[in-house]
């Protein structure tokens, strides 16, 4: 690893901000196999406390991402290392893809755009979307039910995390993209993050921080509500996954980032993993 994986400057000068992902693809070059170990246990790290530090967090990887442009150009890689990092950049740089599109469909209900689409093409886009992007984590759930349950407190315990998680990641999901999609903005715009320490200890956010974090969250959100609802309700309905998270942003950073409720989760050991069920 010493051999391999002194990470020099990029051309520009600047440090690497994310290390593991050229690390990984360093190893491969010199002829290793390097995998992702598809378990999670005996070790888990704990999310920042509170939304406005998530999503720093989030900012700080995707500048670090998208410094993986640089590296493609130069030698030390193999095919699929490259492959690696371009996999990497996508994570952060399809998020406004992902923006555009939603709000294009808005734009469509609300000027009735999709009329001349066929429906059969409208109704696999509508079941292939949620799709792609929760089945993944379903077939978690499931493996987990079927094989190790017990693990994480018996079928009722876990099914009720499972539950929350998912109400969760539903309403910060559409934050988080249109969060990305701002920082990209700024960073294109020539500003600049580094990694700072990061802050774990818990702490509450209050109303006036969190509106004005997220008051172009909700803005983008009631504006979307207002394209579909142009069309009919049951656009609204429709759309209710994703623009409800926008449109909550702001009560969600409150409540998600209060001690009262993390120490409620935890004391009924609700989303628990099992190492902190069997302390």
């Amino acid at each position: 690893f010493r051999d391999h994986c002194k990470l020099e400057p990029l051309p520009d000068g600047r440090a690497i901000l994310s290390h593991d992902q050229v690390e990984a693809a360093r190893m491969r070059h010199a002829g290793y196999k390097v995998c992702v170990w598809a378990a999670e246990d005996g070790s888990f790290e704990a999310n920042p406390p509170a939304l406005p530090e998530f999503l720093h967090r989030d900012s700080r990887w995707l500048a670090g991402n998208l410094q993986y442009w640089h590296l493609l150009r130069l030698p030390g890689f193999t095919a699929m290392g490259r492959w690696q990092l371009v996999q990497a950049m996508l994570l952060f740089a399809g998020a406004p893809l992902y923006a555009a599109t939603l709000l294009l469909a808005a734009l469509s209900a609300a000027t009735g755009g999709g009329d001349a689409t066929p429906r059969s093409a409208l109704l696999a886009l509508t079941i292939a979307w949620p799709l792609a992007i929760y089945l993944p984590k379903l077939l978690g759930f499931f493996h987990v039910l079927a094989r190790g349950r017990v693990r994480y407190g018996g079928f009722w315990r876990y099914a009720a995390g499972m539950l929350a998680e998912t109400a969760f990641t539903l309403l910060l999901d559409a934050i988080a993209t249109i969060h990305k999609t701002l920082a990209l903005g700024a960073l294109l715009l020539g500003a600049h993050t580094g990694w700072d320490a990061q802050n774990r200890a818990d702490r509450g956010v209050g109303w006036a921080e969190a509106t004005r974090m997220f008051w172009p969250h909700t803005l983008i959100g009631l504006v979307a509500f207002a394209g579909f609802a142009a069309s009919s309700w049951a656009m609204v309905l429709w759309a209710m996954p994703w623009a409800a998270g926008l449109v909550l942003a702001i009560p969600f950073c409150v409540v998600t980032a209060n001690p009262g409720l993390s120490g409620w989760l935890q004391t009924h050991q609700i989303a628990a993993v099992p190492e902190e069920l069997n302390q």
